[in-house]
């Protein structure tokens, strides 16, 4: 018995280290016709492999996504202070014309 545990105890520990890759997740997935072949010229033009071509384009296209939505979001806010900009103008003119209208002092 207490080889028996011994040689658990070694096994374990001889056990292999998960490789990083092993423990990322996986995706099986189905290109178009043609697709593969120009990700893996891409890849080799970029000098990695597909699967990091495949994780950078990924990356890039997500991130341009992201930046599209700030870009909205700000356009957005352009529009409301634009509009704040206009309410104000407008009450610069009425003022301007009331003061006009009033009477002279003569100070």
């Amino acid at each position: 018995m207490y080889v028996e545990l011994q040689a658990r105890e070694i096994a374990h520990s001889m056990a292999k280290t998960p490789a990083p890759s092993d423990l990322a997740d996986k995706v099986m997935l189905r290109l178009p016709d043609g697709m593969r072949d120009r990700l893996a010229e891409a890849a080799r033009e970029n000098g990695r492999s597909m699967n990091a071509e495949i994780v950078s384009r990924l990356e890039k296209s997500l991130d341009q996504f992201k930046t599209l939505e700030q870009l909205v979001e700000e356009v957005e806010q352009s529009r409301e202070l634009w509009g704040r900009v206009e309410d104000l103008e407008y009450q610069v003119r009425e003022l301007t014309q009331e003061v006009r209208r009033m009477p002279d002092r003569g100070d």
